[in-house]
């Protein structure tokens, strides 16, 4: 039988409204056996049957009570498919008692069953519309609601509507005092925010529950915090040392209390030591403690098993046994293979490939190293969906940068900027992905959710195969392989068919050489790499000096019409086009645009769209509009008149797009980003990629509508970015905040020819406000190709 605690213990908690190791309160007034069957509930519910078997009662409400507590004994001791009969009944059962908040308990038990033991997203849906309608008589359940809409939208990928909803669940839950649902709340919360590459966020909703928490409930969310204090890519070098020591003092604390808990989570907590020892350089301590981890847990799942042993081979790698890591990371990448667990795969490749580059052996390490590059851009397509993800972004950064730093020692740098420029593209896209599936509606997202729940129930099947087949002879594990393969392959068509529904696929990283007369500059925190038509021309290390770095590549840029910028996500608001080069901006001497390696899109409509002042309190942006729109023949959306409906309709309808209004940036998400119209409504990220068609060419006047800063080592979509992920050309767009009547007077200017290319628009708007306004950030404007 399915344990289905295994899948998220927290969930388990709150979808049964009562805790793992403590007797629900019994009422007095309640008849005996349903008085029994409650105290017996929480410590031996295989006895709850047995001691309602011969009592059945005449009155509706104990008929449900009755039922209700058959369901929740059934939760703990049947398969899934028999528990959800169960919880099936006991809602008939309930149905003409006054009893809303077990009816409201038994939907919301049905919807998490459903999502994360049946994979039946439909079933989930049909159970969260019954919840919903039991909050009208039982108020507090809307708290109950959004904590299973977010854990249904995280089984489909949509972590931001998971996002949304278990926030919401726990300003609920905190609202009705409903401490074991907030509890579930911040705890998929948490998730979410690793899942999405933000871990300030999930250490900070760890704290809280870690505040909270009793038993071995605590000594969980300690390990789990310990581990995401030494998991977060994004902390600064400064605070590194602070972290491990709360790590340690963490993991401390919890080896002191784990006595009682399951033998698994007792490895847990050494393998979490054993991962810090290694950071801390102790290869011996690391050692240790996988050996206690090994002996508190002798038969871990296969997915563990393997991190024991990649960390035993991380330990060879530390004591500078290099032929020894060698080999632990190749026996570790072919049963990763064999394991189907391509993301343990991919870290062992690396380890691999580092160990005999340490040795020596340049020809076997770049074999390695080719075969790492080919599994990142595999495991890629399974990131947004969360498979693999924590740590995966931050780990894969500092693989690309090692791995550039290593083709360029070998003079291959053509090969580094390569790898660097698919590393960004993978990175947008899977964003891009994430902000599709959060966008989806209708028929759509049931296709998507469709096509995921038969990815998922593929994989989940393939390893529940393998992890039978440890018990099995050599012939059983060979042949329990070669059917997980086949599941695997079922697996993959339906992610296959996913994709094809969203219309965005992160596997797809074909990169394009730059055309003539153009300069592509690849910027990284450490270099940047200029490639122009006939290959790569130059690596040149960076520290920010802008003018440094431009006057390296004084031959390559005096010899270019067109510089294009691709930056990784901490220099994304870099302004490259204002740095000096042979006495003035680079900008107002070659057309400078911001490229994101994207595929050409679809050709848009006809005609011209202007939109202004839709809140009707920038008065600067209503002349702007109007003058744009004399200067275009546009149609003129101003004030009241710009509803979302009205802009949405517009922009499948138009070439171009001229919006001057307020740009609405959320600097803790930067998806949240968006661009206010009348009524106080919004046209978000997500209603720009669920639009079936954009204008080519957009024109953003409002404060922050290119940036485009993640979280983290992810790349960034903001407004501008979500415009070409949606099949914009050109995008002109700001950085920073925007000054009213500076935005006015840029955008005269730039409109002065209405026939002009964007980038010579741009670089006249450009000159323009530096003559008649040379303190001003004329430099915050920029211009945004696909």
């Amino acid at each position: 039988m399915t344990d289905l605690r295994r899948w998220a213990p927290w969930v388990f908690v709150a979808a049964l409204g009562c805790a793992p190791d403590a007797a629900a309160p019994v009422d007095a007034a309640l008849p005996a056996p349903l008085a029994a069957a409650t105290a017996r509930l929480a410590e031996a519910p295989a006895e709850v049957e047995g001691l309602l078997a011969g009592w059945h009662p005449d009155r509706p409400h104990h008929r449900c009570d009755r039922a209700a507590l058959l369901a929740r004994a059934a939760l703990r001791t049947r398969a899934p498919s028999d528990a959800a009969a169960a919880l099936e009944a006991a809602w008939v059962a309930c149905e003409r008692a006054d009893r809303p908040q077990v009816r409201s308990d038994l939907a919301g038990s049905l919807a998490w069953l459903s999502v994360v033991g049946l994979r039946d997203l439909d079933r989930a849906e049909r159970a969260l519309a019954r919840l919903a309608a039991t909050v009208p008589g039982w108020p507090a359940g809307a708290a109950q609601l959004a904590y299973y809409r977010g854990l249904s939208a995280a089984a489909i990928g949509d972590w931001r509507g998971a996002q949304r909803a278990s926030d919401r669940a726990a300003a609920l839950a905190a609202q009705w005092v409903q401490p074991k649902v907030r509890w579930a709340a911040v705890a998929l919360a948490a998730e979410v925010a690793g899942r999405l590459g933000d871990h300030e966020r999930a250490v900070a909703h760890l704290r809280t529950l870690l505040g909270e928490a009793q038993g071995c409930h605590r000594v969980s969310v300690q390990n789990n915090l310990a581990w995401a204090l030494l998991g977060a890519p994004d902390a600064q070098a400064a605070a590194v040392p602070a972290r491990r020591a709360e790590a340690d003092g963490l993991l401390t604390a919890a080896l002191a209390a784990a006595g009682p808990c399951r033998p698994g989570l007792r490895a847990n907590l050494h393998t979490t030591r054993a991962r810090l020892r290694l950071d801390q350089g102790d290869a011996p301590g690391a050692a240790g403690a996988l050996s206690a981890a090994r002996s508190a847990n002798p038969s871990p799942e296969p997915a563990v098993a393997l991190w024991m042993d990649e960390l035993a081979a991380r330990g060879l790698a530390h004591a500078g046994q290099w032929a020894g890591a060698a080999d632990a990371y190749a026996a570790l990448a072919a049963e990763a293979e064999a394991s189907l667990l391509p993301a343990a795969q991919w870290r062992a490749t690396v380890g691999q490939a580092e160990a005999l580059a340490a040795l020596g052996d340049a020809g076997a390490a770049d074999a390695a190293y080719a075969e790492a590059d080919g599994l990142l851009i595999e495991q890629a397509r399974a990131v947004p969906l969360g498979v693999g993800h924590h740590g995966f972004y931050g780990d894969r950064a500092g693989y690309v940068l090692r791995r550039a730093d290593g083709l360029v020692a070998q003079g291959r740098v053509g090969a580094a900027a390569d790898l660097v420029r698919r590393h960004r593209r993978l990175a947008l896209a899977q964003v891009a992905v994430g902000a599709k599936v959060a966008a989806l509606t209708g028929p759509a997202r049931t296709a998507w959710a469709e096509a995921i729940q038969a990815y998922q129930g593929a994989q989940a099947e393939a390893q529940e195969l393998l992890a039978r087949a440890a018990l099995l002879d050599r012939a059983g594990r060979a042949e329990a392989r070669q059917r997980a393969r086949g599941l695997e392959a079922r697996a993959q068509a339906a992610l296959d068919r996913a994709y094809t529904t969203l219309g965005v696929d992160p596997g797809q990283v074909a990169l394009a050489p730059p055309p003539p007369q153009t300069l592509l500059l690849v910027l990284t925190a450490e270099r940047v790499f200029a490639l122009d038509a006939e290959g790569a021309r130059a690596t040149v290390p960076w520290d920010g000096d802008g003018a440094g770095l431009l006057a390296a590549l004084d031959g390559p840029l005096a010899a270019a019409e067109w510089v294009v910028v691709l930056a990784g996500a901490r220099l994304a608001d870099v302004d490259v086009h204002a740095w000096p080069w042979r006495g003035a901006p680079l900008g107002l001497q070659r057309a400078v645009v911001y490229g994101h390696d994207l595929p050409p899109g679809p050709a848009g409509g006809d005609g011209a769209l202007v939109v202004s002042d839709p809140r009707s309190d920038l008065p600067a942006a209503r002349v702007e509009g109007a003058g744009v729109a004399r200067r275009l023949g546009a149609h003129h959306l101003m004030g009241l008149s710009a509803t979302r409906a009205a802009v949405l309709d517009g922009l499948g309808r138009v070439e171009r797009l001229h919006y001057a209004g307020h740009g609405v940036v959320d600097p803790e998400s930067p998806l949240a980003g968006a661009l206010g119209l009348a009524g106080g409504d919004r046209l978000t990220i997500a209603d720009l990629l669920a639009a079936p068609q954009v204008p080519t060419h957009v024109v953003l006047s409002g404060c922050e509508t290119a940036r485009a800063a993640g979280q983290g080592v992810v790349v960034g979509l903001g407004l501008g970015q979500a415009f070409l992920a949606a099949g914009a050309q050109s995008v002109v767009a700001a950085v920073r905040p925007v000054d009213d009547a500076l935005a006015a007077q840029f955008f005269a200017a730039y409109y002065s020819d209405p026939q002009a290319a964007p980038e010579v628009a741009l670089r006249t708007a450009w000159q323009a406000t530096r003559a008649t306004a040379s303190e001003s950030d004329w430099a915050s404007f920029r211009l945004l190709v696909r």
